[in-house]
């Protein structure tokens, strides 16, 4: 079968959101580093948990996402299962970084606008002509 436009811009997409995130683990590892140490301790606004659930989920969000991005482009069965797990990772990551940071209105608008986009990527993940393409059946 050949690949739907859309499962191509997604999986573009998804190749440098997952490269993203994995760079954002790094800066993580970084400031908890430089936390631990003492060394810039005062210039880190962030608790030490809260820099771990961060450098955490952005390191197991990047690698979901960027596997689903490399088997999108191959139309791999376990790539449409991969991109899944992602989106509702993201969600679940935004719904609990709201909470962590406070809910003032910008982390709001900011994790509504996302979780929105990731709801509507399922959807478009789960329309018939899109699990095809994957081989997943209903």
């Amino acid at each position: 079968m050949k690949r739907p436009t859309g499962i191509t811009i997604l999986a573009v997409i998804a190749v440098i959101y997952g490269i993203f995130n994995l760079l954002l683990a790094l800066l993580g590892l970084l400031g908890s580093a430089l936390k631990a140490s003492g060394v810039a301790a005062a210039a880190i606004r962030y608790s030490a948990g809260t820099l771990a659930y961060a450098t955490i989920s952005d390191a197991v969000l990047g690698i979901l996402v960027l596997a689903f991005g490399i088997g999108a482009f191959r139309l791999k069965g376990w790539a449409w299962t991969a991109g899944v797990a992602a989106l509702v990772l993201e969600v679940v990551r935004q719904i609990v970084g709201t909470v962590i940071q406070g809910l003032s209105a910008g982390t709001i608008v900011r994790g509504g606008i996302t979780i929105v986009i990731a709801l509507l990527l399922l959807w478009y993940l789960f329309r018939p002509n899109v699990r095809a393409a994957f081989g997943v059946t209903a």
